[in-house]
């Protein structure tokens, strides 16, 4: 749910973004830079979770329908990919809200150019960090869990085993 949660998100993420990203790299209107390179790290980091979500939603679902054990989807690899993600969107998030004045959200007051669609795309931004905090959290307790079980690190096992919860 957290990982189609977060591919939803980040398409919305990527597509103003990318619009943003066209504007402001225009070398015709003489935008700031700066916000030509936030916008592109932003849209770096959209088509990263788009592409890494889906892959791995895919392959949780494949190896759990299957009842596979692939080491590529356990809960190690989970957090290296999540812990990048997280990282990606915390700068992302960050350096656009600066662009704003640091949570200048009237635009009325703010001397920015596209100032409501720079808003979305900070709160975008924001929404997809807290997805990706929360499927950090998650996937940590997961991990633990399994580790006092004296489990495997496998999600399929974790998962598809009758009356395995986390405690």
């Amino acid at each position: 749910v957290v990982f189609g949660l977060m591919i939803l998100s980040a398409l919305a993420e990527l597509a103003i973004s990318a619009w943003l990203t066209s504007i402001f790299c225009s070398d015709t209107e003489g935008y700031d830079l700066s916000v030509c390179d936030r916008s592109r790290f932003t849209l770096f980091a959209s088509i990263w979770t788009i592409v890494f979500s889906v892959i791995y939603m895919g392959s949780f679902l494949y190896c759990t329908y299957r009842n596979i054990k692939d080491p590529g989807i356990d809960v190690a690899s989970h957090l290296i990919m999540l812990s990048f993600t997280w990282a990606f969107w915390l700068a992302a998030a960050s350096s656009t809200t600066s662009t704003l004045g640091f949570g200048n959200l009237n635009c009325e007051l703010a001397d920015v150019f596209y100032c409501s669609q720079l808003s979305v795309e900070a709160g975008l931004a924001w929404l997809l960090f807290v997805l990706t905090t929360f499927a950090l959290i998650t996937v940590c307790i997961i991990g633990i869990s399994a580790t006092l079980r004296g489990k495997e690190f496998f999600w399929a096992q974790f998962i598809s085993e009758p009356g395995s919860e986390i405690p």
